[in-house]
């Protein structure tokens, strides 16, 4: 629940005027109008990572899930992204967020198996 209230109050923040977060780190005006757009798009990824397991009990499936969801998702999406001509820094945010749902349906699906599989047992 922490980490879901911060990352409300960080989402908030980068949709109503990301340019307050990027100002924090330069005085360049081009790098704070791409730093806030680009956290326009990236920060909804702060919100779906606080739905994601921390590992407890369950550390072997939390490394498997973070590296199919980076591997398949967020490196490839990346790659595809970067050869698109005119592509911006809204379409490259995507990615994280992309790569973060694929964590969450492999999570759902985990947690339906591991649901099914106790009624099994019982």
């Amino acid at each position: 629940m922490i980490s879901l209230a911060f990352a409300i109050v960080v989402t908030t923040i980068c949709e109503i005027d990301g340019t307050i977060l990027t100002r924090i780190f330069t005085n360049n005006q081009d790098v704070i109008k791409n730093g806030a757009l680009y956290l326009k798009t990236y920060s909804i990824d702060c919100l779906l990572t606080s739905f994601l397991l921390n590992g407890y009990e369950k550390t072997v499936f939390t490394m498997v899930h973070s590296l199919v969801a980076t591997f398949i998702g967020r490196i490839p999406l990346t790659l595809l992204f970067s050869k698109i001509p005119n592509v911006t820094l809204f379409h490259m945010g995507i990615t994280a967020p992309l790569s973060t749902m694929i964590s969450l349906i492999m999570i759902f699906i985990y947690f339906k198996k591991i649901k099914f599989d106790n009624i099994k047992e019982r």
